[in-house]
């Protein structure tokens, strides 16, 4: 997934707290404080969030990496103290055991607690099901509100929103919109919608799946501007930039499903209908194209086009009123229940926007890295310069 940089998170759920390590950002990049925070507080905000959003309030402290403000190019390492481990010291203290503790026996379907504890020999499934927790996200956003910081840096920006709630669908941005103003859009509800006057339609579904006791999933997009042509490469199967985002996006809880520009449009038509074909005003220095359905991506490798693809979430595998299960022991009872939310769609469109920033930066710093931010610049403005501009005009 990653050649350039090293990503890692430790932590539990309702341990002491979440450790997030970065490794590969050049020195010489402004650490911007307000963007990382406002990063962090969109993972927090959800139409559908349960309780524990009110009490994690994103405390943090930055152990590594930085220095007055700008990076150094050593690991960037950032802790995340669970304000709710004071409720949980006695059952999750790293090394102290209580005299009495009830484990969980009893799985919830689709949830990590049954193949977790298999796999690992626990019989206590919270050893799974901490670490299988979408609080881990709370690290990838961190590193990946870093990996924006160095993006926009060299003229990439990104934003993801939500186009279905449920089998609801909900307005879209116009293709060839940038992603500053669909974030200007998107951020301004806590829904995450395109259209903040669909909010009030999909605070009715939330409303109707917690009063029913279930859960919702949905489909986001995403969209990412000025990837230079020529990240990722077709020569090895682990240096395609389609598959290291296909991973990327597949590792996030709850996603079941990515599609990478319009594949699944294509899969339907003629190859005559399904290419980008450049427009009569192109150049050799200047080229127009009037769609963008391979979603910035040819056999593996940026095309100067917007990357752009779908990712498809389950429901939450925690339902209020619990599913029937199997114990340890073989006796059918009713699933553990764990506090969770009705929906995460909403804020895993930060989750997103964070797993395509790292990935695309580790993409720029194998083509053009350095030790230091301005080298990097250097060459990217270099390598532009030598190529032609790439331009999509849908109404060309």
């Amino acid at each position: 997934m990653f050649n350039r940089l090293t990503y890692t998170s430790a932590g539990e759920s309702h341990g002491p707290g979440v450790t997030m390590i970065l490794s590969g950002i050049p020195a010489g990049l402004k650490f911007d404080v307000a963007f990382f925070e406002y990063e962090l507080e969109k993972r927090n905000l959800d139409m559908g969030r349960g309780k524990r959003g009110a009490i994690e309030q994103n405390a943090y402290m930055l152990t590594g990496g930085v220095r007055h403000g700008i990076t150094i190019g050593s690991p960037i390492s950032i802790y995340f103290p669970n304000a709710d481990y004071a409720n949980w010291q006695q059952r999750m203290d790293p090394l102290l055991k209580p005299e009495r503790i009830t484990p969980i026996t009893t799985p919830r379907p689709g949830h990590a607690d049954f193949v977790g504890s298999v796999k690992y020999g626990f019989r206590d499934m919270r050893n799974a099901l901490e670490r299988a927790s979408a609080r881990e996200t709370l690290a990838r956003v961190a590193a990946g509100a870093i990996a924006q910081m160095l993006l926009k840096k060299c003229g990439c920006d990104v934003a993801a929103y939500v186009s279905y709630l449920g089998d609801k669908a909900y307005r879209e941005p116009p293709v060839g919109m940038h992603p500053s103003d669909i974030r200007s859009k998107t951020q301004a509800n806590i829904g995450y919608v395109f259209d903040i006057g669909e909010l009030p339609r999909m605070q009715q579904q939330i409303d109707r799946a917690r009063d029913a006791g279930t859960t919702l999933g949905g489909q986001l997009k995403f969209v990412l501007w000025g990837c230079p042509v020529g990240l990722g490469s077709y020569t090895d199967i682990q240096n395609r930039l389609d598959a290291r985002l296909a991973m990327a996006l597949m590792s996030i809880p709850s996603v079941k499903g990515v599609v990478l520009g319009a594949a699944i449009e294509q899969s339907r038509l003629h190859g005559s209908k399904t290419q980008d074909i450049v427009t009569a005003e192109s150049s050799k220095t200047h080229h127009i194209y009037q769609s963008n359905m391979n979603g910035g991506l040819t056999a593996g490798v940026t095309n100067g086009l917007p990357l752009t693809g779908s990712i498809f979430l389950k429901p939450l595998s925690t339902q209020r009123k619990a599913l029937r299960s199997i114990d340890a022991d073989g006796h059918l009872k009713t699933a553990h229940k764990e506090r969770s939310d009705v929906s995460a769609v909403g804020r895993a469109t930060t989750v997103v926007s964070a797993m395509v920033a790292l990935v695309v930066l580790d993409a720029v710093l194998e083509k053009f890295g350095g030790d230091a931010v301005t080298e990097i610049e250097q060459r990217l403005d270099s390598w532009r310069k030598a190529h032609p501009v790439i331009e999509l005009r849908p109404d060309a």
